[in-house]
């Protein structure tokens, strides 16, 4: 996946850019003017090899060293480079190695770009964004807009490309990169025309197994289940990398790998290093942009673990999985001793030959942090850990000052922090960094270092912004938090996290429409975000815009399935739309997964009485017969699950009675109807509150006029077992009107006017039971 003769010229490079180094010597700036007329040959090729050159120095190593003496001076003006490169106020990370050859890249690669570009200059436009962004402190608006504007000549770029390994290299690259920008949509599109390019089907299967060492039952265990069609490798990469090795796990419980009872299942073909990126981008995908749950972590370990047993391995490959894995186990004490070898081992790999370890290979279509991202990393998770002392001296030789004023405030130690930031903007060279003094209000609470922060910047700081933000929420001044969020949102619109935060504001004050924009921008960024789909449901309902919300819910369901208390959102916003066969699935749901079993009855009762009267659905696909069926497997499902609650009896009656075409039909509902008076005649303060009794005359009447209409229907048929339910249910009845004796002056007039309909209806019960001759029994 990379070309070879390009690699061999990068011992070249420091005579490639002999015009630049004599204008350096000769005191010049180095401005895009200035690079493009001392490089005016060979620009594509110098602008490919700046970037290689970068990259080796700044994230897989080890660091260049065919730069002379002679070479080195254009590596003396650091931090004016650092500011070159600044976009929209994001800084660039001070340690970066070498920033005049991304600086140089840069602007032979992309700001001079062709304006008929061939498919080539493209592909490195895409690689030297990917590339600035990485060094930058978020993704930036400006960057993703020339993103946007490269895509847009891709598709006339790519017509005439039918070579597959290249199509998987060039869509793994552009979907990479889409989802670092929030384009989820093109990401999603360019992930699955890369899978289908490299003729891999990958799906997740179960297998018997175990995964401790003293477990004797077998359980299914999850793993990834890969089939490869023919495909033909172009990428002469034939290295089997020795780096990163995988430190096994040494625990008194767990198996270093889940053992499954038959091997074979698991084994994985040896498939090339483009399907191997098509795979590791699987892993991606799970880590960096679905919700964070058990069902998710057991698939990113799957995935993890189905790289790390691929036959032929691949230093970027492997050192993903190994990393991914490192990032999984943060949270777990039983695997620290493994996660620290591991990640001190993934530092090391730095010093590892590049040629030796094919390290050039795949680079840009994979998620490989920088080294300074891995240190971090293993930073953060030490401070997790509790190890914040430890984690303090990490991020202080990282120069990550944010993150080591926050180990100080963890430590007690505020006023060191607040002493570390202002070292740092004393030591610091002009300009003055807003992003310190931003640091600085943060860990000392006073905000006029915000404004500081946005006197430097010209107004146009979003972290300043931001920060101010969270203080009035802090306060509870949601309005003045509001106007700071929408400012920093202005300056960059890239931040999902400042999205959701606008929109709970903006929801706490009831301004509908700042928050249904808020919502809506932020499930566009972060589509997976079941809460926030919740909470776009909700701004609809109180726009009144119940179709609206009834998607959104449908959409949150589908990222927290197991989540009832959405489920309960989407069954009531469907029933008032109507949409039955929805409210049937949602009423399932929140019974399975309510810790209660609760189920609303209003609701019910009210898909009930749409099945019966055969209302037609909002899903226009859905017919009544087939919401018929549906009710009726939900409500046997309830029945199971509660079988005391007398309604749900009595509207599983009401379901067969009222729809049966038939005896057999109507026999159904009259059972159920068995069953509810049992219930019914046994609900506690029956006998002791007249206000239970008289809710309880209501139903008996009416269940009462449906067995007199079974009784007296000309095709009945009443069988053995159903004349002793019959007699038995009449003499309940019975003892039912009895306790009315009770209550002699509690019953309204109401409640004694169904007593006595319920009189009259048993003994026309009674009398049509007599004429039955399956009855032998006397009544």
């Amino acid at each position: 996946m990379f070309d070879k003769d390009l690699l061999r010229q990068l011992d070249s490079l420091p005579t490639l850019l002999s015009p630049i180094i004599e204008l350096v010597n000769n005191g010049s700036d180095l401005n895009n003017d200035a690079i493009i007329d001392a490089l005016s040959c060979n620009r594509a090729t110098i602008g490919k090899l700046c970037l290689l050159s970068f990259t080796q120095d700044n994230w897989y190593g080890p660091e260049t060293s065919f730069w002379t003496d002679e070479s080195r001076v254009l590596f003396q003006n650091h931090i004016s480079f650092l500011h070159k490169l600044e976009l929209n106020t994001q800084t660039v990370y001070a340690l970066c190695v070498k920033p005049v050859i991304l600086y140089i890249g840069k602007v032979l690669l992309l700001d001079n770009l062709p304006g008929n570009p061939s498919l080539e200059d493209l592909i490195w436009a895409v690689r030297c964004i990917k590339v600035w962004q990485g060094v930058l402190d978020e993704p930036v608006v400006s960057l993703s807009e020339k993103l946007t504007e490269i895509l847009s000549k891709f598709e006339v770029a790519m017509q005439t490309l039918e070579e597959k390994s290249r199509l998987v290299s060039v869509f793994s690259e552009l979907s990479l990169l889409s989802f670092t920008f929030y384009k989820n949509r093109e990401g999603k599109r360019f992930m699955d025309r890369m899978v289908e390019s490299s003729g891999l089907d990958i799906q997740f299967a179960g297998a018997m197994g175990v995964a401790t060492k003293f477990q004797k039952e077998e359980r299914s265990q999850l793993y990834v289940k890969v089939t490869e069609s023919d495909f033909k490798s172009t990428c002469s990469e034939v290295n089997q990398s020795s780096y990163p090795t995988n430190k096994a796990l040494d625990d008194d419980t767990l198996l270093p790998e889940t053992k499954f009872t038959d091997p074979s299942l698991i084994e994985m073909p040896d498939i090339c290093l483009e399907q191997q990126v098509a795979l590791a981008l699987k892993l991606y995908m799970l880590s960096a942009h679905f919700a964070h749950d058990a069902s998710n972590e057991v698939e990113r370990k799957a995935v993890i673990s189905a790289l790390n047993r691929l036959p032929s391995k691949y230093y970027h490959i492997q050192f993903l999985a190994l990393y991914q894995r490192c990032i999984l186990e943060g949270s777990h004490v039983r695997y620290l001793d493994r996660l620290l070898m591991q990640m001190e081992h993934l530092s090391e790999c730095y010093e590892r030959s590049a040629v030796q370890e094919g390290k050039n290979a795949a680079f840009f279509a994979l998620p490989i942090p920088a080294k300074w991202e891995v240190r971090r990393k293993y930073g953060e998770i030490l401070a997790d850990l509790g190890c914040t002392a430890t984690a303090l001296e990490v991020f202080t030789k990282l120069e990550l000052w944010e993150q080591a004023a926050v180990c100080l405030v963890k430590l007690d130690r505020r006023q060191e922090g607040a002493e570390l930031i202002r070292k740092q903007l004393e030591v610091m060279s002009p300009p003055p960094s807003a992003k310190m003094w931003c640091l600085l209000g943060d860990v000392t609470g006073d905000i006029d270092h915000y404004h500081t922060a946005l006197k430097l910047s010209g107004n146009r700081h979003a972290r300043a912004f931001k920060a101010l933000g969270i203080h009035y929420v802090q306060k509870k001044d949601y309005k003045e938090a509001i106007g700071n969020f929408e400012k920093s949102l202005e300056c960059n619109s890239l931040q999902p996290g400042v999205w959701y935060t606008l929109a709970c504001c903006a929801m706490g004050v009831r301004d509908w429409a700042v928050a249904m924009r808020a919502c809506q921008t932020y499930v566009k960024l972060e589509p997976e975000n079941a809460e926030a789909w919740c909470n776009l449901g909700v701004v609809f309902l109180n726009l009144n815009e119940k179709v609206r919300a009834y998607r959104a819910f449908s959409e949150a369901v589908r990222h927290s399935f197991h989540n009832w208390k959405i489920w309960e959102n989407l069954l009531f916003t469907s029933i008032d739309i109507h949409a039955y066969s929805d409210s049937i699935r949602a009423m399932r749901h929140i019974v399975s997964n309510s810790p209660e079993k609760k189920v609303d009855l209003d609701a019910l009762k009210i898909l009930c009485s749409a099945v019966i009267t055969e209302k037609p659905d909002f899903n226009t696909s859905v017919t009544p017969d087939k919401n018929k069926s549906s009710l009726i497997e939900l409500m046997g499902f309830l029945t199971s699950k509660i079988s005391t609650n007398p309604f749900i009896w009595e509207y599983y009656g009401d379901v067969y009675f009222f729809t049966a075409d038939d005896f057999a039909g109507k026999e159904k509902g009259v059972r159920n109807y068995f069953r509810a008076v049992r219930q019914l005649l046994n609900t506690p303060g029956l006998e002791s509150k007249h206000t239970v009794y008289a809710g309880a005359i209501t139903r008996v009447s009416k269940i009462v006029r449906c067995f007199n209409e079974f009784v007296n229907c000309e095709r009945v048929n009443v069988q053995t077992d159903m004349a002793s339910e019959f007699l038995g249910i009449n003499r309940n009845i019975e003892n039912f009107l009895g306790l009315s004796k009770l209550f002699p002056e509690e019953l309204d007039e109401k409640s004694r006017k169904s007593l006595e309909e319920v009189e009259s209806s048993l003994r026309q019960l009674q009398s049509g039971l007599a004429k039955c001759p399956e009855l032998a029994f006397p009544l």
